[in-house]
């Protein structure tokens, strides 16, 4: 009788809607509970830019003072070789 049953279209049809269904509504459930986080605590993709543009000026200075920083070290090589 069991083995019947399991070879039986209609139960795996049956037993994949089930799952289908179930997998739905938790997905909805998460989906609502990410809407109601970001209705309590608000969007941080602002925030997000803000640190991102911070962080890419700090780059950019470091990369200057770097560049200008090799630009002394080369200038006073300079120096030396024409003072030896």
């Amino acid at each position: 009788m069991e083995t019947k049953f399991l070879r039986d279209k209609r139960f795996w049809f049956a037993s994949f809607l089930i799952t289908w269904a179930a997998a739905l509504q938790a997905h909805m459930m998460w989906l609502r509970r990410q809407e109601s986080f970001q209705e309590k605590f608000g969007t941080t993709k602002k925030k997000t830019q803000e640190v991102s543009n911070k962080e890419d000026k700090q780059s950019k200075d470091n990369l200057e003072e770097f560049h200008d920083d090799q630009m002394i070290s080369e200038y006073q090589g300079k120096d030396e070789e024409r003072l030896e």
